[in-house]
């Protein structure tokens, strides 16, 4: 009786509820697909345009500030030492040594008078005569500060027959520029963005800052050299990082508005910074040191989602997009993230496919499409392009020059 109570009892008993079907995984066909549910433009996307905004003071800084260290200030010939201990005020000494144009009003400034001041400032014979004899400035040279600065060129004295060294100093930072360029392209492409933006900026505040010392032409040139190697990835490269992570409709603010309001605004306050410096050593420190801030940019930006994705790095780019979604406060479901590891998964099967520069010259109009249609990855499509403009150049320029030799 006991054992019939206790079947009807485990009868009449509700059955335990089973579990929920697991929600199928989101469909996300492509990257821009992400924004969708992780936020195109939030949070996290302003400490990005942050970031774009400060590499566009430095890149301003880097590149016009070489400028107003090389200056060139009115300079002339210095005084003959017997002349020193006369009293004689700055202007009489200029216009009784220095001989002027054929204009009469400027003064030369390599050139003085070759002849013995003492004995004419004896004779009380009427000064200066423009028949006297010419020599080079034997003594060095006088500098005009009064609106001018101490700068490297007036420190060494790369004036007259030196006047080539500062256009050569500049002259190696954009050959610097033109090995870096690709160089650096390359090495992100297999290191990362992230680690070539902070290698980049912390090189060039290096060299930047050692450069305020310089006290020879040789260690001035070497590290202008040293820091145009640095300087077309130090931006470009943290600029197309930072366009990678923010929806489609909101790229052009994101790609514009720092260069149009940062790069143009640091254009217009860097001579006044030099002005009101008025050291060219100083002012050297004063842009190059603020590149070693982004070290702090391996904690503050991600690493790029489609070289992670290329890399086969899938567990890395779904932590980086959970990231962006905490950040921007974006709950993100199961069938969500499981939508991002088989997108992740699927990139990663179909990155192994190798682009090189020889698949433009084998089907150019494919290759050009597949380019431009984001076949691959950001930045080897820039130099592919590069090499597209360059063929096509060639091409054209090809006929005209028959045309033109017949």
């Amino acid at each position: 009786m006991a054992k019939t109570r206790n079947a009807r009892d485990s009868d009449e008993r509700p059955a335990s509820p089973s579990p929920p079907p697991e929600e199928a995984a989101v469909l996300i066909p492509d990257f821009d697909s992400v924004f969708d549910y992780i936020g195109g433009f939030g949070w996290y996307q302003s400490i990005l345009f942050a970031a774009t905004c400060y590499l566009c003071v430095l890149c301003c800084c880097v590149y016009f500030g070489q400028l107003f260290m090389t200056l060139t200030p009115p300079h002339w010939c210095r005084a003959p030492p017997e002349l020193e201990g006369l009293n004689l005020t700055q202007e009489e000494l200029k216009n009784l040594t220095i001989p002027r144009h054929h204009n009469g009003k400027e003064f030369l400034s390599c050139y003085r008078y070759d002849v013995n001041f003492t004995e004419i400032l004896e004779s009380d014979s009427p000064w200066p005569d423009p028949s006297w004899p010419h020599t080079t400035c034997t003594y060095g040279w006088t500098y005009n500060y009064s609106f001018y600065y101490p700068t490297i060129t007036s420190q060494l004295d790369w004036v007259c027959d030196e006047d080539w060294r500062p256009a050569l100093a500049q002259s190696l930072f954009f050959v610097g520029s033109m090995v870096g360029t690709p160089t650096l392209g390359w090495a992100a492409d297999v290191w990362g963005r992230l680690p070539l933006i902070v290698f980049t900026n912390i090189l060039g505040g290096v060299a930047g800052v050692v450069s305020a010392f310089s006290n020879s032409f040789a260690m001035f040139a070497a590290l202008r050299l040293l820091v145009g190697f640095t300087f077309e990835q130090m931006l470009m490269i943290g600029y197309m990082l930072t366009q990678e992570y923010v929806s489609s409709e909101y790229r052009t603010v994101m790609a514009n508005a720092p260069v149009m309001v940062f790069l143009t605004g640091s254009m217009c306050g860097l001579p006044w910074l030099a002005w009101w410096l008025a050291d060219w050593s100083t002012f050297a420190l004063a842009i190059h040191a603020p590149q070693f801030l982004t070290i702090f940019f391996i904690w503050a930006l991600p690493e790029s989602a489609r070289w992670l994705l290329s890399r086969g790095r899938v567990d890395r780019t779904v932590a980086i997009l959970k990231t962006v979604a905490r950040v921007n406060r974006k709950p993100l479901s199961p069938a969500v993230i499981q939508g991002f590891k088989d997108f992740g998964e699927k990139q990663r099967k179909t990155s192994h496919q190798k682009v090189t520069v020889l698949d433009l010259f084998k089907t150019p109009s494919r290759t050009i499409a597949k380019v431009g249609t984001g076949g691959v990855d950001k930045f080897p499509r820039r130099r592919l392009l590069s090499a597209v403009e360059a063929k096509t150049g060639i091409c054209r320029q090809i006929p005209r020059n028959l045309n033109n030799s017949n």
